[in-house]
């Protein structure tokens, strides 16, 4: 499942929005929002800006 959020482009809000993902990554929330919701399986490493599409 791939998600996202969509940001003009140049706009501070898309790097201001991977910080706070990894900062959830890191100290262990991210892990239990998805744990709580049933959707572990959905979980990424790291929050990226324009990552390249995955081939599936």
């Amino acid at each position: 499942l791939d998600v996202g959020f969509a940001f003009k482009k140049g706009t501070r809000l898309a790097p201001a929005l991977q910080a706070a993902v990894n900062r959830l990554l890191a100290d262990g929330t991210y892990a239990k929002i998805l744990k709580k919701w049933g959707t572990t399986g959905s979980a990424i490493k790291k929050s990226r800006i324009s990552p390249p599409e995955l081939k599936g």
